[in-house]
């Protein structure tokens, strides 16, 4: 199975499999102890210091919808991992590839609702209106066809990540003028889709936050990544569960209470690398947002590693809880109208706590949008460019002194990626 789960077991005989990760018999509660994927040998989790009791994540536990549509399902005899279930009732255009992968998917489940759409010029946000995206970058010699998801621009190398399968490849790219020029790699297996790719300094050392643990949470076949890694760049093999990391993100928050069914998650650090924001969205078309110490976090990461145990570390430990700042939902509706073509394609996050999505599907004229923490209220901008076309998708973004950095990727044969800039006063 894709999906994250344990066992529980119920009066010593029944074994079934819930989301949340918790281990419940009438007698004991293990939260959030992720499945060990390796078969050549087993380990014992160990309960993770928590501020809520027992009997509350026992019934937090239960109350899931998901893990209530698995109990359900098991009483009927149902095996949960079995792909004749049906789908996730709610899917958007995000959850999927291209425009043809969506209304096929609807045309062959005709009972799927979709999110409600909602004008995207709603009146809490200004079309700031169009701009011209210069080209910063193009790249020579990757390895991989596939389009890039996320890149990272240094001094000397922009970093660069592609997703093959389940499997995450990050690329290191020497800049050469306007070209950048592939070095070597890391293959980053299970990692799967994200947009996040965050290089930071820490203890005198470089590292990147990425997001890692593809699952396929919607019926699109995407593999979106549910975890938060911190890895450091070294060419060859990595396995997401030999980074250390945080699990459990819908527990997004600093109550210890589930926020709902999670289908995808991606971060992003503050200008000056302080604050490391999260952001995930919901089966239901809502998404919760949070910013946390990102030193302190590192900190619970460093004694995950020393301590010689599990790796990772979930979001209702105490110690993620005391490195919460702050934190806010946002209604399926108030998300669509912020954004352009109910798609999110990336994040960056600044000191002054603004958010910035980028948009846009592939056909669709790559769009930006930046909006105040805890508000509705945003500023639009659309990217034109001669070269952008029928082909064009955008990808993640980076903010670089006074221009918002953009991968856009154009569909033809091959895949081509490149890097456009627009100025941040465009906003």
């Amino acid at each position: 199975m894709n999906k994250t789960v344990s066992k529980l077991l119920l009066s010593g005989m029944l074994s079934l499999s819930l989301v949340g990760g918790s281990v419940i018999s009438n007698i004991s509660l293990v939260a959030h102890a992720e499945e060990t994927t390796s078969t050549s040998s087993s380990s014992t989790a160990t309960p993770d210091t928590e501020t809520i009791t027992r009997e509350q994540e026992t019934q937090n536990l239960l109350n899931d919808p998901d893990n209530k549509r698995i109990l359900a399902n098991e009483a009927e005899g149902i095996d949960d991992s079995d792909a004749s279930i049906e789908a996730p009732t709610v899917v958007s255009r995000d959850d999927f590839n291209n425009d043809n992968e969506y209304y096929s998917y609807l045309r062959t489940h005709p009972y799927v609702k979709t999110t409600d759409t909602i004008s995207t010029r709603s009146a809490d946000v200004a079309m700031a209106g169009a701009t011209t995206a210069a080209k910063e970058y193009s790249f020579e010699g990757l390895q991989h066809t596939t389009v890039i998801q996320k890149a990272y621009i240094g001094s000397t190398y922009i970093y660069v990540t592609q997703l093959s399968g389940q499997d995450l490849y990050l690329s290191r790219c020497r800049i050469e003028g306007n070209v950048a020029v592939y070095q070597d790699e890391m293959k980053l297996t299970d990692f799967g889709h994200s947009q996040t790719l965050e290089e930071f300094k820490y203890n005198d050392e470089y590292y990147f936050w990425i997001g890692c643990k593809g699952v396929e949470t919607t019926s699109s076949g995407i593999p979106w990544s549910t975890q938060v890694a911190r890895i450091q760049y070294s060419p060859g093999e990595l396995k997401y569960t030999d980074a250390p990391r945080f699990s459990s993100i819908n527990y997004l928050n600093n109550t210890g209470a589930s926020n709902g069914s999670m289908t995808r998650s991606d971060s992003a650090l503050s200008s000056t690398t302080n604050r490391l924001f999260i952001w995930t969205k919901n089966g239901d078309g809502t998404a919760h947002y949070a910013s946390y110490d990102a030193t302190q976090m590192n900190q619970i990461l460093d004694e995950a590693v020393s301590s010689g145990g599990n790796l990772y570390v979930p979001f209702t430990d105490s110690r993620v809880h005391a490195a919460y700042i702050a934190g806010h939902p946002m209604t399926a509706s108030a998300l669509t109208s912020l954004i352009s073509y109910d798609s999110i394609q990336g994040f960056e996050y600044n000191d002054a706590d603004a958010i910035y999505i980028s948009s846009g599907q592939e056909g669709d004229t790559p769009a930006m949008v930046k909006f105040a923490w805890n508000t509705t209220s945003g500023s639009k901008v659309t990217l034109n460019n001669s070269e952008f076309g029928s082909t064009t998708e955008t990808e993640g973004m980076q903010l670089k002194g006074d221009d918002v950095h953009l991968v856009v990727d154009f569909h033809d044969n091959p895949n081509v990626s490149m890097i456009y800039s627009v100025p941040k006063s465009a906003f």
